[in-house]
């Protein structure tokens, strides 16, 4: 499969019996070897071995060149939602999954990290039997991600970098988000709400599908928006194509059909994606995973 710096391979380690992963290494520039030590420093912050998989032994084989020993997972959790049982006490394990993540996510932004790459296959099944953060090479400097306003890179990208917003350690529990309701409906949420014609970030059709899909945004991100006027109208909808493939002219109109569904959840209404509602239909514990 590939990996961060070149194919790995599956071995199998004769000394603690235990499948691994071999990826030979190229380190030329300076970029891949800062990249490949603050794995390393990242991967020291999980003493206890229960956060993230984790690089086992590292040799030189020539200048410039590493051959790396690395954790398999067993699946990652693409493949495991694909074999999941919804009548079966979904909402424990959905509990399961997301509280290992955030754990390891906690742990990266108490250290000013952001994880940057969480999605359906950056969370494995470890052979261990805990699910963990894969990926590490992802992740920035949250001061960086502040200071330059770079775009997170992921399964989707956040609000924020749609909005011209600067991205903070929050990208990563967006990307969890995404990523339990892609388990829920086993489907990439990209398939649904990817604009293939779009030429820039700055599409306002790019935005549109995800509001279809997700529902609306915070209002504290609307009025954020540095061009709040061009992309919403004064009541915070968003702007749409009055036609397929319009660039510049748009109307105000609702979406097409209810993207949400409204549920009192006694602080008011709180909306909540209808493809995960409907995947969830008759499902035992539903609303406590929508909680």
């Amino acid at each position: 499969r590939p990996g961060a710096w070149g194919v790995v391979y599956e071995v199998f380690d004769k000394e603690s019996r235990a499948r691994c992963g071999l990826q030979a290494c190229t380190l030329t520039r300076e970029a891949d070897f800062k990249q490949f030590m603050e794995r390393l420093q990242l991967e020291s912050l999980d003493s206890e071995n229960r956060l993230f998989l984790r690089l086992r032994d590292v040799g030189l084989a020539l200048p410039g060149r590493l051959a790396v020993i690395e954790d398999l997972p067993k699946s990652s959790l693409w493949d495991e939602c694909q074999r999941l049982d919804f009548g079966c006490n979904l909402a424990a394990k959905i509990a399961a999954i997301s509280n290992a993540v955030l754990s390891g996510l906690c742990r990266l932004h108490a250290h000013g990290w952001a994880h940057c790459g969480v999605s359906p296959f950056t969370v494995c099944l470890a052979q261990d039997g805990a699910w963990k953060l894969s990926s590490l090479e992802s992740a920035r400097r949250v001061s960086e991600l502040t200071e330059s306003g770079a775009k997170a890179t992921g399964t989707t990208t956040p609000p924020e970098a749609l909005l011209g917003l600067p991205v903070t350690e929050k990208v990563d529990v967006w990307q969890l988000a995404v990523t339990l309701c892609e388990v829920i409906i086993r489907k990439r949420v990209n398939s649904i709400t990817s604009c293939a014609d779009a030429k820039s970030m700055d599409d306002p059709r790019i935005l549109v599908s995800l509001v279809d899909f997700l529902g609306p945004l915070p209002e504290s991100l609307v009025a954020r928006h540095p061009k709040r006027e061009e992309f919403f109208t004064p009541e915070g909808h968003v702007l749409r194509p009055a036609t397929p493939g319009a660039d510049v002219q748009l109307e105000a109109i609702e979406p097409s059909k209810p993207s949400v569904a409204p549920v009192d959840g006694g602080g008011g209404s709180i909306p909540r994606p209808c493809h995960v509602v409907d995947a969830l239909a008759g499902v035992e514990g539903a609303n406590d995973i929508l909680e």
